[in-house]
């Protein structure tokens, strides 16, 4: 069997120096104060393409604060009015989030929805394990200040429950964030996308092993076109008929960086429907 490769969890970018204690005003202090933000470096996922205004209106992007002090950026998907899908590494130890929404230049404009996550906001897994990246999915509520739709912020739709059982390997999954441009980059302005393969499980066991469970799927790396640091949480969407459905959310990758070629692991969401009912009370048919 082929050597298994460290993970790297795409959390986000740790930072190194101090800043003021705002709320909602903090996440333009992070950006100002990393200078790492630029449109002409062509940030973007590794290898992506950038999104057009509005492509991606169920797309969030989380600032998160963690009581160790360090700071990361994750991505999230609106499922409704009062709900964001994400990552449940994203929120460990965290003390606070900013939650971004109907943005598409984070460098250049104010998104149209800002709220300040509080960790009672946020519901990880009860079976989260962060040492094998197990079940790594949570749901943040916007309950206190709930989304007002509109062509830039809408909710994504969940794929069917007919899909639990459905073989997806060699189906077209986009991907889209705020994430690093490269292995060592700088992260993106705007929100970029990749489109990749589903791979077999089996195939992805050979870089992960036994990390690989049912509820996880896996992106093929080919060209190094993947997702990387600050990406984490993000949603993953095929074409169903005449609509883009949500089939999971960015989990883990390789340590060895996001443009060499191994595939990206996410969290299958379809595997958690009975727990997402049971959270936010959405039924999905």
């Amino acid at each position: 069997m082929a050597k298994l490769l460290n993970v790297l969890v795409i959390i986000g970018i740790t930072l190194f120096f101090d800043i003021s204690h705002g709320e909602i005003s903090r996440w333009k202090q992070y950006l100002s104060k990393q200078k790492i933000l630029s449109t002409r470096n062509g940030g973007r996922i590794a290898g992506g393409t950038e999104a057009t205004r509005d492509q991606f209106p169920f797309a969030a992007l989380f600032f998160n604060y963690h009581a160790d002090d360090s700071e990361s950026a994750c991505s999230g998907s609106i499922i409704s009015t009062n709900f964001v899908l994400s990552a449940a590494h994203c929120f460990t130890s965290i003390k606070s989030s900013d939650l971004l929404a109907g943005v598409h230049d984070i460098t250049l404009e104010y998104p149209q929805y800002e709220f300040s996550i509080l960790p009672t906001d946020v519901t990880r897994h009860p079976n989260y394990n962060a040492a094998l990246h197990a079940n790594d999915i949570a749901i943040v509520s916007t309950r206190r200040s709930p989304f007002r739709f509109t062509s830039s912020i809408q909710a994504v739709v969940m794929a069917p429950r007919s899909f639990i059982n459905t073989n997806l390997t060699g189906t077209i999954a986009r991907v889209a964030g705020w994430g690093l441009t490269r292995d060592g980059g700088d992260m993106s302005p705007v929100p970029r996308f990749i489109d990749s393969p589903i791979i077999t499980n089996v195939d992805c066991a050979r870089t992960f092993g036994t990390l690989i469970l049912s509820s996880n799927f896996c992106l093929s790396g080919a060209g190094g076109r993947s997702t990387c640091s600050g990406d984490s949480g993000g949603g993953v969407t095929i074409i169903n008929g005449n609509n883009r459905n949500l089939i999971g959310i960015v989990s883990f990758g390789s340590e060895y960086g996001c443009q060499l070629g191994f595939p990206s692991v996410k969290s299958r969401i379809t595997a958690y429907y009975d727990w997402i009912t049971l959270v936010t009370g959405i039924v999905i048919s």
